[in-house]
């Protein structure tokens, strides 16, 4: 997924302007990553932690999980 991420309350038809700073809220997947672009800042990359699973819950997946490189290529 790729491109400018909208807050929860965008999304839902609040105006910037109306939002107080702090306020604001994102949702983002366990293992993706982003950048954090600010104003007269350096970029922040990082990466969401992936919550582990309750060992029940693991044991009870019904599929196979593929687990592909995060890099590739040359």
């Amino acid at each position: 997924m790729a491109g400018k991420l909208q807050s929860a309350e965008v999304g839902n038809g609040i105006k910037q302007e109306n939002i107080p700073p702090g306020e604001e809220r994102f949702f983002l997947r366990d293992g993706q990553t982003c950048v954090l672009s600010r104003p007269s800042k350096r970029p922040v990359r990082f990466t969401v932690p992936v919550r582990r699973k309750a060992e029940a819950e693991e044991a009870a997946e019904t599929m196979d999980v593929l687990d592909f490189p995060k890099v590739v290529g040359p």
